[in-house]
């Protein structure tokens, strides 16, 4: 990828997300309601109330969403088509593919960072402050929780740039329908997500194997998203 392109991506990233200040505080005010839900959750939780499926299912569908600025396009999707109406002006004008794609990655990696630091800010001060967790135990939790949302972002990635607003609605609906699954799963087996991944990551700080897994997993699947979304964006018809 030339430096061409990502310049063009870092300029368009700058452009839209300096573009309205008001939306990143709706970003950020649905990050702040996700950490509260999550939260109150997860240190119910930890004190073995039962809370099980509900704390996992908010984790499995509130983290993925810390990737996504909420811009007027991100609202209007479903109404106006507005991703597709976007993706046509820009093969218009014309803006390479590449940069288009990188642009949008750019946008997910800030977005997950500040978005980030304010969800698990919050957690730590609703639930985990008062568990002796250390600093390298936090940030494990924390980047294993991101690796799982960059995961399933990589997903809607691809069904962003590829799908009609109406399919990207139901396709999300039955993904949050699957996390839902594995939540009741988990419950059924007697297994609590949260108290597995904070164990994993007391136990082993930054060392956890599984949050490098799933930093590798993340990183894997955002790489094979951009290759199959560039390749299938350059054929899809946006007439």
């Amino acid at each position: 990828m030339s430096s061409k392109v990502r310049k063009q991506a870092w300029w368009m990233t700058r452009q839209e997300l300096g573009r309205d200040w008001l939306q990143w505080i709706w970003t950020l005010l649905f990050t702040a309601y996700a950490a509260i839900m999550c939260g109150a959750s997860m240190h119910e939780a930890l004190k073995d109330k039962g809370y099980t499926l509900m704390g996992d299912n908010f984790f499995l569908i509130f983290v993925p969403f810390l990737g996504f600025f909420f811009s007027r396009r991100s609202f209007r999707y479903l109404q106006e088509d507005s991703y597709t109406q976007m993706l046509a002006y820009m093969r218009r004008i014309p803006v390479p593919v590449d940069a288009l794609l990188l642009n949008r990655i750019i946008q997910m990696l800030i977005t997950f960072v500040i978005n980030g630091i304010a969800f698990f800010s919050l957690i730590y001060v609703a639930a985990l402050r008062g568990e002796q967790f250390g600093l390298s135990g936090v940030l494990a939790f924390t980047i294993m929780w991101i690796g799982y949302g960059l995961f399933i972002n990589s997903i809607y990635f691809y069904w962003e740039f590829n799908c009609s607003g109406k399919r990207y609605f139901v396709q999300t609906m039955a993904l949050m329908l699957f996390t839902l699954l594995v939540s009741l799963l988990a419950a059924m087996f007697d297994q609590n997500l949260i108290k597995i991944t904070l164990q994993q990551s007391a136990d082993y700080g930054l060392l956890s194997p599984i949050m490098w897994g799933m930093l590798l997993i993340a990183a894997a699947s955002l790489t094979i998203s951009f290759k199959l979304t560039r390749r299938q964006l350059l054929i899809r018809d946006l007439s």
